[in-house]
């Protein structure tokens, strides 16, 4: 009759059997309330490997595809991106550094008001009827002009339609979806 909250951590995705009694089997804390004694067991699963090439852009302007043209020197016209370790090298309203390791380099982009524009695209190998977590690290440059970005595969939004990431110096998201692979094997992942 009492309830209490379960938790389990280290993945991304959590399945919790029995079901019954539970606010929600697929969360890392669900709250248990059965109506009798109940031994609960959670399947934790956790991002295992990188599938996607370049990813931290160490290796420069190379891996990807994109609707946007690339200028290693400036980007203050909309449509135009960079692979960079200081926004503020290439446009002088922008700020942000990388936060990774290595040689520091993110892609820094002036967005176009036109709509589903591929920003980022890369077609990768997948296992069939396996999940899988797909992320990326975002900011916006330009206080008062917020990216809208969404994830795409095979051209069908997967997750929260669109991300607005903060503003702020180095203030970076991790955006996140988890997509099951069905009978896939290859896929095309933008980010638009």
């Amino acid at each position: 009759g009492d309830s209490t909250q379960l938790q389990a951590s280290g993945g991304v995705i959590y399945s919790w059997s029995p079901a019954t009694g539970l606010s929600n089997p697929n969360i890392a804390a669900p709250i248990a309330n059965p109506n009798s004694t109940t031994t609960y067991t959670v399947t934790v699963q956790a991002p295992s490997g990188q599938q996607v090439h370049n990813p931290d852009f160490e290796q420069g302007n190379t891996g990807f595809t994109t609707d946007y043209t690339y200028d290693a020197n400036t980007i203050q016209t909309p449509g135009l991106y960079t692979i960079t370790d200081d926004a503020s090298t290439v446009h002088p309203q922008f700020q942000g550094n990388d936060h990774t390791t290595g040689t520091g380099n993110f892609m820094a982009v002036n967005g176009q008001f036109t709509t589903n524009q591929d920003v980022w695209c890369q077609t990768v190998s997948v296992a069939p009827n396996t999940d899988y977590y797909i992320s990326a690290w975002v900011l916006t440059l330009v206080n008062g002009d917020p990216a809208l970005l969404e994830f795409t595969i095979n051209g069908q939004s997967i997750g929260s339609p669109l991300i607005t990431p903060p503003f702020g110096l180095n203030n970076w998201f991790e955006y996140g979806e988890v997509w099951n692979s069905g009978n896939n094997t290859t896929v095309g992942i933008c980010i638009k």
